[in-house]
């Protein structure tokens, strides 16, 4: 309001510009600071597990369905020797049969999860591998059309 009769209505006129003014100013340097400050980061990605590393460690038969045929009672004989490189949580386990004629062997491809557990398989689908990585030793299974093996292997 504004009174230019009396003097006392400018001084009231002055203080409620003052007023008005102070509420501007700081409503305008709080409006500053919210906009200014930079908005909340996301939290930080869990941390990533790595089972990195060369296992070595054997594998042997556990079952087969050639056995009955005497002719064919060896092909899944496979060197008992198992040494796995796993990089990025990755690897290619190369099971060779020697004993078959034209030496027949299967790449199998195989993850490690973020839990340790192993899955993988040959590129037709034919051989499964599934297994697990606990601490420094991996222990796991493969599952193919006649032949079946299980494997350990401990982080040198």
């Amino acid at each position: 309001m504004y009174y230019p009769s009396t003097r006392s209505g400018k001084i009231v006129m002055r203080a409620s510009i003052a007023k008005t003014s102070s509420v501007i100013l700081s409503l305008a340097i709080s409006g500053c600071v919210t906009a200014n400050q930079p908005p909340s980061t996301p939290p930080p990605p869990p941390p990533s597990v790595s089972f990195d590393g060369t296992y070595t460690g054997t594998i042997h038969l556990t079952s087969s369905s050639v056995s009955g045929n005497p002719l064919q009672a060896n092909w899944c004989d496979t060197p008992p020797q198992i040494s796995l490189s796993v990089q990025n949580n990755r690897f290619t386990y190369h099971l060779t049969h020697p004993n078959i004629p034209q030496g027949m062997s299967l790449n199998l491809n195989a993850i490690v999860g973020p839990d340790g557990t192993i899955s993988g398989s040959d590129v037709n689908g034919a051989a499964q591998m599934d297994g697990l990585v606990a601490a420094s030793q991996m222990s796991g299974h493969i599952n193919g059309s006649a032949c079946s093996y299980a494997f350990t292997a401990q982080r040198i």
